[in-house]
């Protein structure tokens, strides 16, 4: 996936790495095989394809990453962002990601894809560019279900995510002022509603279908990312 930087794609690949990992015992940032990172491979495979690369990570974590990746951001350039506040879950890595970047569009991935694949990544630019004037977000439908990570947002975004956290937020607090909130199932019920996919509703999706990418060998791996140690094992096998 090495190529000039004349040929990079004009888009910002946003590295998602906020998350804790507690169903695989940590963060997935700082999971290594074989002595390597595996968001090493991640970034220098991505550093060839776009032409800028941010990686966001938890709030208060930048300290901790700048300390273990120091060498793998500089050499790259890669921009680190901070989540504003924890508990938001990836969507408010998402939003600070299109918030940082410098351009108009951005690819999202997680810390645990190591398996994109460069002609999965050309073919929805494609159909991004394409249809750039009617949607702001492109993503791919895989077994029924609109896949939110490996998909391009429009930096417009942004405005859609933030409105939907103040108001979810807003919400959420107004119901425990007013003691309503009673369980810790209720307020899963509200972090439900900041999920990625949360914002769709708001602008319009170009829907990349499974059909259309089956032209394409192999091209389920370049989705694929891990939650337990047997998952990652099978990511790294694809």
């Amino acid at each position: 996936m090495k190529i000039s930087k004349s040929e990079k794609l004009p888009v910002s690949v946003i590295i998602l790495a906020g998350g804790k990992g507690e169903r695989i015992g940590g963060n997935k940032l700082f999971f290594s095989v074989g002595g390597k990172f595996i968001v090493e491979s991640i970034i220098e495979k991505m550093s060839g394809a776009f032409d800028e690369v941010l990686l966001c990570v938890g709030n208060g974590e930048s300290e901790k990453v700048k300390n273990v990746f120091h060498p793998l951001l500089q050499l790259y350039s890669v921009k680190l962002v901070e989540d504003r506040r924890p508990g938001r879950g990836p969507i408010e890595g998402l939003y600070s990601g299109l918030n940082a970047m410098n351009n108009k569009w951005g690819f999202a991935i997680g810390c645990d894809m190591p398996g994109t694949q460069e002609a999965v990544i050309n073919f929805m630019w494609t159909r991004t560019v394409d249809l750039s004037e009617k949607y702001k977000v492109t993503a791919a439908c895989l077994d029924g279900h609109l896949m939110p990570l490996h998909a391009f947002y429009h930096k417009d975004c942004s405005y859609y995510i933030n409105s939907l956290i103040e108001y979810v937020e807003s919400e959420c607090n107004a119901m425990e002022d007013d003691d309503m909130l009673q369980s810790q199932r209720d307020r899963k019920g509200f972090n439900s509603k900041l999920k990625l996919k949360s914002f769709y509703c708001c602008t319009k999706v170009n829907i990349v279908e499974e059909s259309e990418l089956a032209i394409i060998p192999g091209w389920r791996k370049s989705f694929t990312g891990f939650n337990t140690l047997k998952e990652l094992k099978s990511a790294l096998c694809l």
